[in-house]
């Protein structure tokens, strides 16, 4: 029994830890803040495409040119809250899982 029980925790983590790995990344990109996002560079007007696998009027980070979402000046940009809202929504989303683990293992065992 004990060493089902071992494997069986082995093969729990096994699959589940990888996932939690990259999940938030899939979330905040598939769900929350998707490709083909659309924004407008404040300085010169020009419209900018959140399009990670190409180049040209997109750009292939977490930032638009001229904004870094870390500085201080620009985190009231409109792309940097958005980028902030689709982050906490992703990683609520990701603590869901362990919170019903917190309250269901001691009731379940």
């Amino acid at each position: 029994p004990f060493w089902c029980l071992a494997a069986c925790c082995v093969a729990v983590y096994a699959s589940v830890l990888p996932f939690n790995n990259v999940s938030s990344a899939l979330l905040f990109q598939r769900d929350f803040f998707r490709p083909g996002s659309v924004w407008t560079d404040d300085k010169d007007g020009r419209d900018w495409v959140y399009d990670p696998l190409h180049h040209g009027r997109s750009w292939p980070s977490k930032h638009p040119p001229g904004v870094h979402c870390s500085e201080a000046r620009a985190r009231d940009e409109p792309f940097c809250r958005a980028i902030a809202e689709a982050m906490a929504k992703s990683n609520e989303v990701m603590s869901e899982p362990f919170s019903m683990s917190a309250v269901l293992t001691p009731l379940l065992g």
